[in-house]
């Protein structure tokens, strides 16, 4: 699951630029786990509409179980 919250976004005639929260919790091989990240992301403006023209994941933390039992913070 994912969840993206607290949107900046500035529009600049036909392109706009956007960050975005993302909260994603996760649980591989039965370890519960959680990601805190930033989504940087561009559009541009095309005939059908605006469309995204890049998008950078900026990892701020990584919580919970790792693979070998231990609490981990990236």
């Amino acid at each position: 699951m994912h969840s993206f919250t607290n949107p900046r976004i500035e529009v600049d005639g036909d392109s706009a630029k956007a960050k975005w929260d993302l909260f994603s919790p996760m649980k591989p091989i039965g370890h519960l786990v959680c990601m805190l990240a930033e989504y940087d992301m561009e559009y541009v403006r095309t005939t059908e509409g605006l469309r995204i023209q890049s998008l950078r994941l900026n990892v701020a933390e990584f919580l919970g179980q790792s693979y070998f039992g231990t609490c981990c913070h990236y």
